[in-house]
C-alpha cells in the first residue's frame, strides 16, 4: 500500500525546514538540508529512465550533468525521497511473488512510486500548484514556474485533480 498521505507530510516538512516557500524549489539546498551533496557526472550511464542516483553511505547523489535540467531536478527529488521515506528491506513486508488472490505489490514498485509521490510534492506542492492553477497560469507558465518537465506537471495536475481547471493555452 502506498503511504500518500506521508509522503505529502514529509515533503512538507522538508520545505518548511528549508524555509521554501515558494516554486522554484532548490533543489540542492533541500538536498544539503538533509546531509547530501550533489555531485554532478558528465560520463552518466543511463539507467532506465534515472539521472540521478543516492548513495547514503557516501553522503552524495550522483546526477547526469548533461540531462535535461527539469527531468534531473525530479531524479534528483525521487532519490532524495527514497532516503527521507526510509525505504529500505523492511519499509515493506510484502513478498514480491503473487499471491492466489490477484497478487501482492512488488515492494521495489511501491517505494519508487512512494519516491514519485515525493518529489511532485516537493517540487509542486498541492497548494502552491492550485493556487497558481487558479490564478490562470498556462501550462507552459506551470512548467517554467517549477522548473518541472510537461509529464510531471501533468501527473501532478492528474493526481491533485486539477486537469479540469486548466485552461487552453
Amino acid at each position: 500500500m502506498i503511504r500518500s498521505q506521508f509522503c505529502r507530510s514529509q515533503a512538507e516538512r522538508a520545505l518548511k525546514e528549508c524555509g521554501i516557500g515558494e516554486p522554484p524549489v532548490p533543489v540542492n539546498v533541500v538536498v544539503q538540508r538533509h546531509g547530501f551533496r550533489l555531485v554532478p557526472r558528465s560520463s552518466w550511464v543511463q539507467s532506465g529512465s534515472r539521472d540521478a542516483r543516492i548513495l547514503p553511505s557516501r553522503g552524495i547523489i550522483e546526477h547526469n550533468a548533461n540531462g535535461h535540467w527539469p527531468w534531473v531536478r525530479f531524479s534528483i527529488a525521487h532519490e532524495l525521497g527514497h532516503y527521507v521515506l526510509r525505504h529500505g528491506v523492511d519499509t515493506f513486508p510484502y513478498s514480491s511473488q503473487e499471491d492466489t488472490e490477484g497478487g501482492t505489490p512488488d515492494p521495489d514498485q511501491l517505494m519508487h512510486r512512494e519516491a514519485e509521490l515525493f518529489a511532485a510534492h516537493l517540487l509542486m506542492p498541492r497548494r502552491w500548484l492550485t493556487d497558481d492553477v487558479k490564478r490562470g497560469l498556462s501550462p507552459r507558465a506551470l512548467e517554467e514556474r517549477y522548473e518541472v518537465s510537461k509529464s510531471a506537471l501533468w501527473i501532478a495536475l492528474s493526481q491533485y485533480r486539477l486537469l479540469p481547471l486548466i485552461k487552453p493555452n
